[in-house]
């Protein structure tokens, strides 16, 4: 996929992309975030993208896997009601 052929999947895929990540909780700018993050790796791995039958999928479970994981990084340091902060375990 050359460059203006990954201009017209992003901006076709955005909207859906956008949707995935809003799905789990993300505010809108937290969503604009994963999604330009997710296309920033779409990007360097446009080459091999025509080796999919559906990219807009691969695009999709991108978003999602990123947006786990930002979710899993705010619970991990988001602090607690008795006012403490979660400790991440040692073995990361």
């Amino acid at each position: 996929m050359e460059n203006r052929e990954f201009e017209i999947f992003a901006r076709r895929s955005r909207d859906g992309m956008m949707a995935t990540a809003r799905r789990y909780g993300l505010t809108h700018a937290e969503a604009e975030d994963v999604v330009l993050d997710a296309l920033v790796r779409l990007y360097a791995m446009r080459h091999r993208l025509d080796e999919y039958r559906r990219p807009d999928s691969l695009a999709n479970i991108v978003v999602r896997n990123m947006t786990i994981d930002m979710l899993r990084r705010r619970d991990r340091y988001s602090e607690r009601p008795n006012g403490a902060y979660r400790v991440p375990p040692l073995w990361h």
